[in-house]
């Protein structure tokens, strides 16, 4: 007599890969432990109650016994990750026995365990009984473990593995290496390992950093999950390996050589463009190269054999990364070591202690040489002729003997993580506890190598260091997260309950000082530089109508914010073919200022998350999903340090006519006396809030609406889902001083001379499109002398109107259908194809702006001025309109297999920038940066038979200037595996960009060229009637060249 097994879980162990990244669909809750449950059944389907069921871990012989209840229902909760036995026994019925069952991260293995009466022998049922699809779930997203990961060709970092998710981007270069989830910044996501959320404190955009080879398993979350998880809208969480009853270990080491990495072309200028800025080249790749290697030291195994296990790895990283510019050429090495290790502790079968620590701290040294990129040659400037240069000393090459031509300074970045969980079962495991703290910590320190206690001075023009040390500044900038967390499980009938509470206190600590009396930039005449440069004078002077700039700026301190939430979720089969994911999340969030009093105060945030699962042919075989939910996104602690501080940010320009010697350098601030122009951003004192934040200002957040249905086919299981995001609400801040002055004068007859033109602005944090809650002294300002004068009038509060303000509201969307077809490991081959349409429109990204760079999260320029939003509802800049993902790997024999990643997508769109036409509506220091760019038209006043041009400023909506092109990567990968002396080896290949397909992946976005600069360009080009910039459509970015890894490991 055989097992009997119901008809919806009938398949084989190779089923369970299909609930990994070659599945990419229903993704479980939990993000660090796994799940197993089913029901105990007879050869009819009947239900047999009171049946012992143990699990044992294959590796740690962890093992937990519980017994099925009246409906022979069964749970084994909150799991570690691993492979597992089944053993099933009741008096009158035969032992059952299902090895070994793989338990992923974030999954729930479905096993129905079929039990057979005495009268027959012992059966040993060897296939694991596995649904292929999760019909109680609607999450979606992906689970990988990095075994899997390795026999694909993805480079080795969280970001990688979180785009072979259906829907997730490459954000814009100028954020680094990181990912934009379906229709949000690239600061929207959260990242976690074994439950420490190690996402950047301050602005969300990086994470703290840990040896490849530790990582076991990963879950990417992209859409509807549950309330546990909140503070983004994407997730991204992975755990690590830990000891088992067997000793291990293993080294590895992973080469990127230079000599096998091709280089991106150069961009160049257009003629009018290379005169105009002294260089033909808009960007230099020439120069670039780049080496690392990569080892990985580890040992793991018991301490006491079913008991305590640990994990130990070592990690030395040897980089060196070399760039050319202009005027620099600047190496970039580091041969630190970043470090882990895990303990985990089985108490008992009912209680476990799990603790990881690593630390990523790492110390880089920069240095630079002088570089004349005419002739390509390190150690020499090049000095290029202009067109009206007549004096022989142009067109020169200079050997600087004077200055910081070879400077270098330090830079230390990175710091301690860890964390301590508490696993625990009660209640014959009807009830679950786990409780974590964890604490993650990171920093950017850094300090000149020479010249340091010196003031800095700089040539504008060039860049090159006159005087003084490599950095203008010293000092460190920490953060640190402290976490609690407490999360239950209770099952009570056809109810699966979770909920917890969810603390995190976040400090960001700055503390950072100007050498010497500052950094002064002042344009040296060229004859004048070379002298200097050569040793032949020690007196330096100020080019003709130009300006010598400094800056202070000092916003030292500590800055603080706390999130808590609670949050419930139930997962109840209100039908045998239906399951309800009912969830709720209430937030708070807390951002104080710089003497630890709120500052921002968000609460009563309530996000419910619903969901629909129903498993339509009542087979186990296929499932239609539905969803909906909230999401609350904090204000980030960037936005504590921006406008919660005594930040002093003053810009002072002076002319200077008079020759300086060198001998007088460190007395360049008396020299120079009190400042001619000075523009104060900020003037070191900590503000009222009631003056900074809107009093009736709401909190950010994003709902979404998902429709899915999937389904197995033979060996195959296809999918659709349906994605629908809608941006809420958003915070930004915004000027309020000419919305302020039109309404004072409108309603009360009042004139308002702290909101004149020449004043500071008036940024207010709020909801754009909204009426604004603030106190203002509508009649202190400052006068021409930098005196501030005092009106009569206290401050009072006002609630300005929008239609004074004429802000338009917060506005993004986003709607996606993705496809998807899968085929798990079998007949030694296996793939995933996803293909994506999607849409993302608005005016606002969300907390950064991908068009001009703007990392400031929660602070960026956007809604700074009414006017900067005129045409900015658009294409945003992480539309992507059709995306193809193909991954999968096949294997040869035991020995040789090879991994393909192909990404097919279309680019996205364009912009061009310019002046608002209304000179004073955006003010000019924040330069050409408006939806408006000028062009050649006909003067309606000439001659139509002999028209004449004139240039005329107009509108460039968001997105109208075309697409980046379509670009095409394939990364393959060649691996071997054998056996050594009685070591397992592996070696591997790795090409990404087989092709070496180079594509634009943005341009140059600035359309017209700055006020300062539009003269010269019209001395050089005087037929020009439009100011339209010489490098407007160059590449600023591309797809990454063809680049080799090599990698080698050895484990006993």
């Amino acid at each position: 007599m055989q097992n009997k097994v119901t008809a919806p879980f009938k398949r084989t162990l190779i089923a369970a890969t299909l609930l990994t990244v070659f599945a990419s669909g229903h993704v479980k809750a939990d993000a660090t432990t796994g799940h197993i449950s089913g029901q105990t059944i007879t050869y009819n389907d009947a239900p047999v109650e009171g049946v012992e069921i143990t699990i044992i871990n294959v590796d740690t012989g962890y093992s937990k016994t519980i017994t099925s209840d009246d409906d022979g229902k069964y749970r084994f909760p909150l799991l570690p990750a691993g492979t597992y036995n089944i053993i099933a026994h009741k008096d009158g019925y035969l032992v059952t026995e299902q090895n070994n069952v793989d338990v992923n991260i974030g999954g729930k293995t479905l096993i129905n365990i079929g039990m057979n009466e005495e009268g027959v022998e012992r059966i040993e049922v060897r296939a694991t009984t596995i649904a292929a699809i999760d019909t109680t779930n609607t999450e979606s997203g992906l689970v990988i473990s990095k075994d899997e990961l390795e026999l694909l060709p993805v480079p080795r970092d969280m970001s990688s593995v979180a785009l072979l998710a259906p829907g997730t981007n490459k954000g814009d270069a100028a954020f680094g290496n990181l990912v934009s989830f379906p229709g949000a910044s690239v600061a929207e996501n959260a990242y976690y390992i074994d439950g420490i959320n190690i996402t950047d404190v301050r602005t969300g955009l990086g994470f703290s950093q840990l040896p490849w080879e530790m990582f076991q398993d990963f879950q990417v979350k992209t859409g509807a999950f549950s309330a546990e998880y909140g503070r983004a809208v994407g997730i991204i969480s992975a755990t690590t390996k830990s000891g088992t009853n067997e000793f291990q270990g293993g080294v590895n080491a992973r080469y990127i050589p230079d000599e096998l990495r091709e280089d991106r072309p150069d961009v160049k200028r257009t003629d009018i463009g290379a005169e105009l800025y002294g260089t033909e080249y808009f960007a230099i790749n020439h120069g670039r190269t780049y080496d690392k290697v990569d080892l990985d030291i580890w040992a793991s195994g018991p301490i006491i054999k079913d008991k305590l296990f640990f994990y130990a790895i070592y990690n030395p990283l040897f980089e060196t990364r070399e760039n050319a510019s202009l005027w620099r050429y600047t190496e970039t090495d580091s041969d630190d070591a970043i470090w882990a290790t895990k303990f985990n502790w089985n108490i008992s079968d009912d209680h476990r202690l799990d603790f990881t620590y690593f630390n990523d701290e790492r110390e880089y040294e920069v240095s630079s040489k002088p570089y004349d990129l005419t002739n390509k040659v390190i150690g020499s400037y090049y000095f290029k002729p202009s067109i009206d240069a007549e004096d022989a000393n142009h067109g020169r090459v200079v050997t600087p003997i004077v200055g910081n031509n070879f400077g270098s300074y330090e830079q230390v970045e990175g710091g301690e993580n860890y964390s301590l969980k508490y696993t625990g079962y009660f209640l014959d495991g009807d009830l679950t506890m786990s409780a974590m703290l964890g604490h993650n910590e990171s920093q950017i320190s850094n300090r000149s190598l020479v010249n340091e206690g010196q003031t800095r001075i700089i040539d504008s023009k060039t860049g090159i260091i006159l005087h003084g040390p490599s950095v203008g500044n010293f000092g460190t900038s920490r953060n640190e997260r402290d976490q609690f967390r407490v999360d239950f499980d209770y099952f009570w009938g056809d109810h699966e309950f979770r909920f917890g509470v969810d603390i995190e206190e976040l400090e960001a600590y700055e503390n950072r000082d100007a050498y010497g009396s500052g950094t002064y930039t002042m344009s040296v005449g060229t004859d004048n530089l070379i002298d200097y440069l050569e040793g032949s004078t020690d007196v330096i002077y100020q080019q003709d109508s130009a300006i010598i700039q400094s800056v202070d700026l000092n916003n030292n301190g500590t800055y603080e914010t706390e999130n808590f939430a609670v949050y419930i979720q139930d997962e109840w089969q209100i039908a045998d073919n239906v399951v309800l994911n009912l969830g709720l999340r209430y937030d708070e969030f807390t951002n104080k200022n710089i003497e630890g009093d709120d500052f921002i105060n968000m609460d009563g945030q309530i996000a419910p998350r619903l969901g629909l699962a129903w498993d339509i042919f009542g087979d186990g075989e296929s499932v239609f999903t539905a969803s909906f939910g909230r999401f609350y996104l904090p204000v980030a602690t960037n936005t504590n340090i921006r406008l919660a501080g005594k930040e002093l940010y003053i810009i002072k320009r002076d002319f200077q006519f008079d020759s300086i010697p060198a001998s007088e350098f460190e007395n360049i601030a008396d020299i120079l006396g009190n400042s001619e122009a000075d523009l104060i951003a900020a003037d070191g004192t900590l503000k009222d809030t009631r003056r900074l934040v809107d009093a009736d200002i709401d909190p950010m957040y994003q709902d979404e609406y998902t429709m899915s249905f999937e389904q197995q086919w033979d060996d195959y299981v296809w999918g659709i889902r349906g994605t629908y995001r809608e941006l809420g609400e958003s915070i930004e801040d915004v000027t309020v001083q000419r919305g302020l002055e039109k309404y004072l004068d409108e309603v009360f007859d009042e004139d308002c001379p702290a909101c004149a033109g020449s004043q500071a602005a008036m940024y207010v944090l709020t909801n754009p499109g909204s009426s604004v809650d603030i106190w203002v002294d509508t009649d202190d300002y400052v006068d021409e002398n930098g005196n501030l004068v005092k009106g009569p009038k206290e401050a009072r509060n006002f609630v300005i109107p929008n239609e004074y303000l004429e802000y338009p509201k917060a506005e993004r969307k986003y709607i996606a259908w993705d496809l998807k077809l899968t085929r798990p490991w079998q007949d030694d081959f296996t793939f995933s194809a996803t293909y994506t349409w999607s849409h993302s429109w608005g005016n606002t990204e969300g907390l950064v702006d991908s068009d001009i760079g703007q990392r400031d999260a929660g602070a960026t320029q956007s809604f700074d001025y009414a006017a900067l939003m005129d045409h900015s509802y658009g294409d945003l800049p992480n539309d992507r309109r059709h995306t193809f993902k193909l991954t999968g790997a096949y294997a040869f024999n035991e020995e040789w297999s090879v991994g393909f990643n192909a990404t097919w997508q279309t680019g996205r769109p364009n912009n061009c920038f310019g002046y608002h036409p209304d000179a004073g509506a955006v003010p000019s220091i924040y330069g050409p940066t408006s939806f408006y760019c000028e062009e050649e038209v006909i003067d309606p006043d000439s001659d139509p038979e002999n028209p004449e041009y004139i240039a005329e400023s107009v509108p460039s909506p968001r997105g109208s200037k075309g697409r980046t092109p379509t670009t095409f990567v394939l990364d393959l990968s060649l691996t071997y595996k054998t056996t050594i002396m009685g070591l397992d080896t592996r070696a591997q290949l790795q090409v990404q960009n087989v092709f070496n397909e180079i594509e634009a992946t943005r341009y140059f976005e600035t359309g017209e060229v700055s006020d300062i600069t539009l003269p010269r360009l019209k001395e050089i080009n005087p037929e020009m009637i439009a100011n339209t910039h010489p490098d407007y459509g160059l590449v600023s970015s591309t797809t990454a060249p063809r680049y080799v890894e090599l990698s080698i490991s050895a484990r006993f």
